[in-house]
């Protein structure tokens, strides 16, 4: 089968499904510059797979709170972007314990908006109680 080259377009053939480089030095310059790409705009470039990513849900979090632009708000998105690009385990659940006590700490004094269903709740349990 004839498939393209991710890191430099050039097509070639593979009996592999999951072949995704021409060469050997393709895929290590690839798994190179991942490795080294460390910029935010390469992780907010708004497409698909950016909607489901930590950095997409910190941002979206902070802009409908108004804190996006705060020094909590921009440490709390840095955080976000090291756990999406983190491969190692180790230091992993300690990136994710800080990213939730920065934004614990970057949401405090935010009023959450109710939610219909416990508005529900309250006035069924007053008629309940009434």
């Amino acid at each position: 089968m004839i498939k393209s080259c991710r890191r430099c377009s050039k097509g070639f053939e593979s009996d592999a499904a999951t072949a995704m480089y021409c060469s050997k030095s393709c895929r290590q310059a690839a798994s190179r510059a991942k490795k080294h790409s460390v910029g935010l705009a390469a992780v907010s470039t708004g497409d698909v797979a950016d909607s489901v990513s930590t950095v997409a849900t910190v941002r979206r979090q902070l802009e409908a709170a108004g804190r996006l632009d705060t020094y909590l708000g921009s440490a709390a998105v840095q955080l976000a972007h090291r756990i999406d690009q983190s491969t190692a385990v180790m230091g992993f659940a300690a990136l994710v314990k800080e990213l939730r006590s920065t934004m614990d700490a970057a949401m405090a004094g935010v009023q959450v908006a109710d939610d219909p269903i416990d508005e529900l709740r309250a006035r069924r349990d007053g008629k309940r109680a009434g």
